[in-house]
């Protein structure tokens, strides 16, 4: 794509994925396609646009019949989650940002690093880089304020396990957990993404937290 500059949903249809004809498609086009069978985390990446992007991605969810939360690494998108939209379950994306790259200033990635918006965003969750989950910041949100904890991205079976032992749930990618064999033997109910078992329903113990309070 080059340093194109993306200024409309239409502009996305005359990109091409990989050299195939699939273009882009937009955020409605994707719910559409999942049609309510699955939960969704849906992130959002803002700019100066974070009242307005969390408004349309809100307006776009609501029509969705499965569950589905919302989290973002900026802070300002789960302000405007808290205020204006607060049944929908925010989480807070973040990590070391004082060992990245990233080009933000000294104060806000020790900000972001450190968690320190969360008193006035009040995150149902933090997902955190797996590498920097012994952050005091996690913890202490975790220990101290009851808050979720979510570990990005895993990439294999000994971190998803690690993961699970210490209470988080995991953002993984590209391997299949070690559980999910031994529960499609269990039935046809199982075999189903772990993370859409409810409490309600009537499965053998998992190695993982309740999802309904994320994913609500």
């Amino acid at each position: 794509m080059g340093n194109r500059v993306i200024e409309t949903a239409k502009d996305l249809t005359q990109i091409h994925l990989n050299g195939t004809a699939e273009t882009i498609p937009t955020f409605e086009e994707v719910l559409a396609l999942f049609d309510g069978t699955v939960p969704l985390i849906v992130e959002l990446k803002a700019a100066k646009n974070h009242g307005a992007l969390v408004d349309a991605a809100v307006k776009a969810l609501r029509g969705y019949r499965g569950a589905y939360c919302v989290e973002s690494f900026d802070p300002r998108c789960l302000w405007h989650l808290r205020r204006w939209h607060p049944d929908i379950i925010r989480g807070q994306l973040s990590q070391n940002f004082m060992k990245s790259d990233e080009k933000l200033s000294g104060v806000t990635k020790f900000v972001l690093t450190h968690l320190l918006t969360n008193f006035l965003t009040r995150p149902d969750f933090v997902a955190y880089r797996f590498t920097d989950r012994k952050e005091l910041s996690v913890t202490l949100a975790r220990k101290l304020w009851g808050v979720q904890g979510v570990v990005w991205t895993l990439t294999d079976n000994e971190q998803h396990a690690k993961a699970l032992k210490e209470g988080y749930l995991p953002i993984f990618e590209n391997y299949e957990p070690f559980y999910v064999s031994l529960l499609c033997r269990a039935g046809p109910w199982s075999c189903r993404p772990v993370i859409s078992l409810q409490r309600e329903e009537q499965a053998p113990p998992l190695p993982t937290l309740p999802w309904i309070k994320l994913c609500h």
